[in-house]
């Protein structure tokens, strides 16, 4: 029930819907035909929900060259190969209008809002005797969730953008002024509402979590919006409050849905381990189709993909504790594969080594001639049967977790300290996380900026290259000043160290060039 099956083509106006999604339903392939005819029953609604769901697995949104690439790069403890002018473009913050990443970015979200938007139209137009009130509003609520979640990552990144909430028909359509950021949001907040009023829960680990939408992953992406709202560039303080009362209610409620931590940090990203306790949403991939981009834990797609991303030193010594003596029982730090650190000094080994458990402290340099599996990226995002040679190493099931329920814990230690500086609940979630990785408890007696930078950093140990660390240094306005910690403590150490500043115009991203071009309703950016 996952992904990777064509499961029907519509032809509407200049749009065309296209899924390749297996995981929700099998269906017969229904092909050219017009929205007046198709929507004839639930399974013609439900067909066109998981065109959607489709969209978001393309890879120019969240990886090879989406959203995962581009904020990785250009956050502090992102960089690349040196020999790839296009990645380091984006890592030097030399990057254009022209960027591949920004027009990949910009274009499949952009598509899979337009099918959104097929299918919130045409199933709200279906008749009663075609579909209950109760399905109709489930199929448009998790429509809408995906609309959301779709116009969350633009807004951040580009600010101001045209907020299409209507199916593209006509050329004209295309050109849509800008909205402003707040405008966005706000129609961000009534879909998510709609899809929490519309959406059942769905209990993680059980045979109906199928990576679908629920109220949970609603609750948690509303949450997400009012953190982003209460930081940079709109300040809306009042805003930590309502981020606040939703995480609270989540977590009182957490086994209503069955969520909670792994037991071990690398079993949160384990295929067994899919749509299961520590899943609140994610991009749904489904072994089985023999295709290198078919999954996210592909040898293939990693060498083709994602060994372009390089960690910097600065997140290595992120895992030091308070004594200066690296805590190398943190899971997390074991997963980082390249790096180890010796006499004091972050080492990258190299691309090739033999090992195969992820958490081995053991991490010989290898010979490249010897023709070993290239090792680049993080553990969390390789497959361990592909590593173990039990399975194709071009086909892989791996899903991209968007919002982890350890995500959910520090959004609750963060807001609570917001509201209520470093009390007992703040650390008891920051803990959570913490232990679970095997790493020390976070130390006592920190004041309320101390714990708020202490979470940024813990967010980063956490969460790297899963599409957040751009996200929080931009809404806590600290994008400048950690990349400058990067330069000065950590400059000259690794050739993967970063070597620039962004400006105060790297908290945007540029409009694509094309779109500039093309729209006379949209002006570039300030400074691009």
């Amino acid at each position: 029930m996952k992904k990777a099956l064509i499961i029907f083509y519509v032809v509407v106006g200049i749009g065309t819907l296209i899924s390749c999604n297996k995981d929700f339903l099998d269906e017969n392939p229904k092909s050219f035909i017009i929205p007046e005819n198709f929507f004839k029953n639930i399974e013609d609604a439900k067909s066109a929900l998981f065109a959607t769901y489709a969209a978001t697995q393309t890879t120019g949104f969240q990886w090879n060259e989406g959203v995962q690439h581009a904020t990785f790069y250009v956050a502090d403890y992102g960089t690349a190969d040196p020999g790839n002018a296009n990645f380091h473009a984006m890592v030097d913050y030399a990057y254009t209008s022209n960027s591949p990443f920004l027009a990949h970015i910009w274009q499949t979200g952009y598509n899979t809002i337009n099918k959104a938007n097929f299918t919130i139209g045409n199933v709200q137009k279906m008749d009663s005797d075609l579909i209950s009130e109760e399905e109709k509003n489930q199929i448009v609520g998790e429509a809408r969730f995906l609309r959301a979640y779709i116009y969350l990552d633009l807004v951040r990144m580009f600010g101001d953008i045209p907020l299409v909430l209507l199916e593209t028909e006509t050329i004209d359509d295309v050109f849509k002024p800008v909205s402003t950021e707040a405008e966005i949001y706000e129609n961000i907040i009534k879909d998510l509402e709609f899809a929490m009023a519309n959406c059942p829960p769905i209990v993680r680990g059980s045979a109906e979590a199928t990576g679908r939408v629920d109220r949970g992953a609603a609750q948690a992406l509303l949450a997400k919006t009012y953190m982003n709202m209460a930081g940079f560039p709109l300040n809306q303080t009042d805003k930590w409050a309502e981020a606040h009362a939703l995480l609270n209610d989540l977590i009182s409620n957490a086994g209503t849905y069955g969520f909670g931590l792994q037991n071990n940090y690398l079993d949160a990203f384990a295929t067994s381990n899919e749509n299961g306790k520590e899943d609140v949403f994610s991009i749904q991939f489904e072994k089985g189709y023999g295709n290198a981009a078919a999954g996210r834990g592909s040898i293939l797609h990693i060498i083709a993909n994602q060994q372009r991303l390089r960690i910097t030193p600065k997140l290595i010594f992120s895992y030091l504790k308070a004594d200066g003596s690296l805590d190398d029982a943190d899971e997390r730090y074991l997963a980082i594969r390249p790096y180890r650190i010796i006499d004091g000094t972050p080492v990258f080994l190299g691309l090739y080594s033999t090992y195969t458990n992820p958490l081995s402290k053991d991490f010989p340099p290898g010979d490249e001639n010897e023709g070993r599996i290239r090792q680049r990226l993080v553990a969390k995002f390789i497959e361990q049967e592909i590593q173990d040679n039990k399975s194709s190493q071009n086909d892989s099931g791996l899903n991209n977790p968007i919002i982890r329920w350890a995500d959910v814990l520090l959004m609750m230690s963060e807001t609570e300290n917001e509201i209520n500086g470093p009390t007992a609940m703040a650390y008891q979630y920051l803990n959570e996380v913490r232990l679970r990785s095997k790493a020390e408890a976070a130390p006592e007696g920190m004041l309320q900026e101390g714990f708020r930078q202490y979470i940024l950093d813990e967010r980063a140990r956490e969460l790297y290259a899963e599409s957040s660390r751009w996200f929080d240094l931009k809404r806590s306005h600290s994008l400048i000043e950690e990349v400058q910690k990067s330069l000065d403590d950590f400059s000259g150490v690794s050739r993967f160290s970063k070597l620039r500043l962004p400006e105060e115009k790297n908290y945007y991203f540029p409009y694509p060039q094309d779109e500039v071009s093309f729209n006379p309703n949209i002006e570039q950016r300030p400074g691009y």
